[in-house]
């Protein structure tokens, strides 16, 4: 795993930043000029972590150049040796993070991203994690499928009930008093853990078209053995 940094970042403090905004990014060219232009729409108070999960394709070269021309943004990326998977990839931006509110956003999510600072303000004391659900979403067979087994497992195992959602806003002093066994879990399972009362907010889809799932039949299997196994590892770490 390589991480670097844009330009000349400076050592400054944890929770220097208001807002840590985290992106996997897997098979992603097609979104990452979108992503660099929103990232210069927005002040410099919000830290980037961009994380490349070793795509196939080409975006980790064009992730480079972008980064090449972005100027004084601080914008850290992550550049994982092989493909580990979504969640995986998006504890790393996480951990890495060291703003206030950390929010994590899928590479064609970012149109939420405002309803996501505004929620982040909004969080109370007694809410550490809250969700942004979508409704109206239009998702291919795999996909829609995919996520219903999801929310399915985490009524039964965990306290989302709910389920969860790749739209997250996290406060980091919560990141910073988990265990180190809840980081090396699946990523919504080591959350929700100890999170206590979750916040759900539903937003109307503004997506236009189809959502396309890049995983197969195969994956999803393999998503689900995985997050058996988290829980069990969780469960077993707390007695």
């Amino acid at each position: 795993m390589e991480i670097n940094k844009s330009r000349k970042e400076q050592n400054k403090n944890a929770n220097q930043y208001q807002y840590s905004v985290v992106i996997p990014l897997y098979c992603s060219v097609g979104y990452l000029a979108d992503i660099f232009k929103k990232i210069q729409q927005y002040n410099k108070s919000i830290e980037w972590i961009l994380v490349e999960d070793g795509s196939p394709d080409d975006t980790r070269h064009w992730l480079n150049t972008y980064i090449n021309q972005i100027g004084e943004y601080s914008v850290k990326t992550i550049l994982l040796d092989k493909n580990y998977g979504q969640h995986a990839a998006t504890w790393q931006g996480i951990i890495k993070a060291t703003g206030k509110y950390i929010i994590t956003l899928d590479d064609d999510s970012l149109k939420y991203l405002g309803n996501a600072i505004d929620l982040a303000n909004s969080l109370d004391e007694q809410n550490n994690l809250s969700y942004i659900k979508l409704h109206n979403l239009h998702s291919d067979v795999i996909r829609k499928w995919g996520n219903q087994l999801v929310t399915l497992l985490f009524r039964i195992f965990t306290s989302a009930s709910h389920g969860v959602s790749s739209l997250r806003i996290i406060k980091g002093a919560y990141i910073q008093k988990l265990p180190c066994c809840y980081r090396t879990s699946y990523l919504d399972i080591g959350l929700v853990q100890k999170s206590g009362k979750i916040q759900y907010t539903y937003l109307p889809s503004l997506h236009t078209e189809i959502q396309l799932t890049r995983y197969s039949l195969k994956s999803l299997v393999h998503l689900f053995c995985r997050l058996l196994f988290s829980f069990l590892y969780l469960t077993y770490s707390r007695s």
